[in-house]
């Protein structure tokens, strides 16, 4: 099931009197334990997600209470008692953007755009402002306070040095201009380590606050925004440079000694032992095992379903700011690389993936690359073919290789002899070749601009173009169910074809998608679409000429490749990783996996309880997909059992319309949804 929003409570007018009946009915039932939690194959424990009123920036937590710096909503106090059920304890709306906040006893130290801002916080429900300085012509991203001074990352100024002494009247000491644009700053003894955007790190004497010393300077190999520091190492968030260690014993000459591309722009860091704790904007969190600084390695990695920018850990719960969400808060207890059965890492950038017996068939930017794969946790290369730079995507058939090669049209390859791969025939493409699809010796093209090409491939070597179709718009990918062809057209949506007769292409239906339709599979009679605006479409072609949708639901980010067996589908999110989804009940799919792979999902292959990704940079990754479980809808809380817990959670959901309360899927919520969910609770689970 997909993680739920637990930390809203204001509900529609027109549902409370149906909540409180769902209370008093509910409570009657007695707790029931489930055979299956539904989504035992997850990569995550999002515990909750709390919607702040504009966008989360910056979070600190103190105990159990997180201050989150939200922008133009100013400051929130939540207290996260129960990570599942966060409850707002006050706010103070600061005058202009607050972007930070650090907490030293009972004040709250806010970086608020162009002010510093003190607030007695010993009343959390009714934050107060004691005093504050206003820089005009500032805008202050970052505060850190030792003693009674406060030091300031202004993305104008540079470094200023505060005395806080008398919170009343906080009083300007000195200020230090950097070169680039200063976002981050952390104050450990009597240095100050501060991010300064493309002219790097910044290493400062604050011995004397009244005379700010610089001492070294590191340009990074990005932008660095954010900045931690543990014993004698400096961790730098450097933007699209992912995370860097720096060796910072000598403050006169802090030296680089290793670092970690993150798929995303690392724009925070947090250090708690040995590891980093990344918010890696689009990305997620990541967690970077910091053991050997020289060769960070990656731990964990979460998706936040936003743009985190900023992250907090308390012991084994990780608090994430995120520009979308809010605050998320996360379990970090156990990393979820333990699917993991192996990573083969390619040349370039692997983008499309095929299973042929024991051998994996990458597309690594343009080479065709052989995997062994009979050994799943020790994957090794068996041979490859530079097929060309436009190359999309493979299909194998027997020995052969038919690969659709952009604007290199079609290509057939011998396989048959991995070190000595052949070439056997081709056809130029009249757009852009995309898409593939092999059955019977036909191919089917998915070109683009020129719609679909059927070619004979019963001889390889001279392979014949028997007919084609001009789609609407433009054709991305294609798969065949007998002689129907079924084709996503952009944003001429799904396309059914009678390819009966070859030479003569017909066009019996059409399905107008939300979006952009991306990418298509097929099993039985029922198509699913995936679209551009991150969405799965779920469509009955037992009547090809008056297609009929049956069920939809939002995915986790824009899908790259659809595959279906037996009513489950599996999704590749690019930077969401791997979504699966049970679509069993058609008019309401069910996520029951989720695994946030470390670089960029493009495409998949499945087969029986192994996962095949090809995630980018990262190159070939083997899952372990044998927990996925089919679901159990009315366990809200994904525990294993269902009891008032699971009431309260779906009581949230549905006072927040929140996609998994609506369990009818008329896209309305009302007491028909309310029913459903008593019947499932009621049925127990699988």
């Amino acid at each position: 099931m997909v993680q739920h929003i637990i930390g809203l409570i204001t509900m529609p007018k027109c549902v409370k009197h149906t909540v409180a009946a769902l209370i008093m009915i509910l409570l009657t039932v007695v707790s029931q334990p489930c055979k299956a939690d539904g989504i035992l194959c997850s990569s995550q424990k999002i515990y909750s997600i709390y919607k702040t009123p504009f966008a989360a920036f910056g979070v600190t937590v103190i105990g159990t209470t997180a201050y989150v710096a939200d922008g133009q909503s100013g400051i929130h106090i939540l207290d996260m008692t129960v990570p599942t059920n966060p409850i707002l304890l006050g706010s103070y709306d600061t005058p202009q953007w607050a972007n930070k906040v650090e907490v030293v006893g009972t004040k709250a130290y806010v970086a608020d755009k162009d002010s510093l801002l003190i607030l007695d916080i010993s009343n959390p429900s009714s934050p107060v402002l004691l005093g504050s300085l206003e820089h005009e012509g500032a805008w202050i991203y970052d505060v850190s306070v030792v003693g009674t001074n406060a030091y300031l990352a202004d993305g104008f100024l540079g470094l200023m040095a505060v005395d806080v002494s008398d919170p009343t009247s906080p009083l300007l000491l000195d200020s230090y201009e950097t070169p680039g644009w200063t976002t981050g700053v952390t104050v450990v003894g009597s240095r100050a380590y501060v991010a300064a955007g493309d002219s790097g790190l910044h290493i400062f004497s604050v011995q004397n606050p009244d005379t700010l010393l610089q001492l070294g300077v590191l340009n990074t190999s990005n932008s660095a925004v954010g900045i931690e520091v543990e014993g004698a190492i400096a961790f730098v968030a450097d933007g699209n440079g992912g995370l860097l260690a720096v060796d910072v014993s000598d403050p006169h000459s802090p030296t680089l000694i290793g670092s970690y591309d993150t798929p995303g722009f690392a724009a925070g860091v947090t250090v708690v032992g040995s590891m980093a704790y990344i918010a890696d904007s689009d990305s997620g969190l990541h967690v970077i095992d910091m053991s050997s600084a020289v060769s960070p390695e990656l731990y964990a990695s979460f998706d936040t379903h936003g743009a985190s920018s900023s992250v907090a850990v308390v012991g084994s719960i990780a608090y994430v700011a995120d520009n979308v969400n809010g605050l998320v808060t996360i379990d970090v207890s156990e990393p979820n690389s333990s699917a993991i059965l192996s990573v083969f890492e390619t040349a370039t950038n692997a983008v499309s993936v095929q299973i042929h017996g024991s051998t994996a068939y990458i597309n690594d930017g343009g080479a065709l690359q052989a995997i062994n794969v009979s050994n799943s946790t020790s994957p090794t290369h068996a041979g490859s073919y530079n097929a060309s730079n436009t190359f999309r995507v493979i299909c194998i058939e027997d020995s052969i290789a038919y690969i659709a090669s952009g604007a290199n049209g079609f290509q057939i390859v011998d396989i048959g002899d991995l070190e000595n791969p052949v070439l056997l025939g081709s056809i130029p493409s009249l757009g852009f070749a995309v898409g593939i699809y092999i059955e019977n010796s036909t191919a089917y093209l998915a070109d683009r601009s020129s719609g679909i090409h059927i070619v004979d491939v019963v001889d390889p070597k001279n392979p014949v173009q028997l007919g084609s179709y001009n789609t609407p718009v433009s054709a991305l990918d294609v798969v065949v169910s007998g002689n129907i062809a079924y084709v996503a057209d952009e944003t001429g949506g799904l396309q059914i074809l009678d390819v009966t007769d070859r030479s003569n292409v017909v066009s019996i239906g059409s399905y107008g998608t939300t979006t952009s339709s991306m990418c298509v599979a097929v099993e039985g009679d029922v198509v699913y679409v995936a679209n551009e605006s991150a969405d799965l479409q779920i469509i009955d072609v037992s009547e090809p000429t008056k297609p009929m949708l049956l069920g939809s639901r939002p995915l986790n980010a824009l899908a790259r490749e659809i595959l279906v067996q037996d009513s489950i589908v599996y999704l590749a999110l690019d930077l969401d990783g791997i979504q699966v989804l049970d679509a069993s009940i058609p008019s309401h799919p069910v996520e029951i996996g989720w695994f946030k792979t470390p670089h960029r999902s493009f495409g998949l292959e499945v087969v029986g309880s192994t996962a095949y990704i090809a995630d980018g940079e990262t190159g070939l990754l083997i899952l372990d997909l044998s927990e996925c479980s089919k679901p159990c809808p009315a366990d809200f809380t994904n525990d294993g059992s269902l009891n008032f817990l699971d009431i309260s959670a779906f009581l949230t959901a549905f006072s927040s319309q929140f996609f998994d309360a609506d369990f009818n899927t008329d896209g309305y919520y009302n007491f028909l949804d309310i029913s459903a969910y008593l019947t499932a609770f009621a049925a127990g689970c699988p």
